[in-house]
């Protein structure tokens, strides 16, 4: 399975992603954009993994972005 541009930033698709359910047989390939706040980023991922055997990630803009309240991250790599 695979999905991209879950912007978990807007509530609705955070219930969205919540309310998946469990496929502890499947594999799913996120393909960028779940936020720029690495803190609802982190959220959806640890959310995903307990739905799917496993999970592969590749970070999109959204994710690279630095917002405002991004701490210790000086450029998008770090963070």
């Amino acid at each position: 399975r695979c999905v991209s541009d879950l912007h978990v930033d807007d509530p609705q698709n955070r219930r969205w992603v919540h309310g998946l359910p469990e496929r502890l047989d499947d594999v799913l390939m996120v393909a960028g954009d779940i936020s720029d706040r690495l803190d609802l980023a982190r959220d959806a991922l640890r959310v995903l993994k307990r739905k799917y055997r496993e999970v592969l990630c590749v970070p999109g803009n959204h994710d690279l972005w630095l917002g405002r309240d991004e701490r210790g991250a000086t450029n998008s790599m770090e963070k």
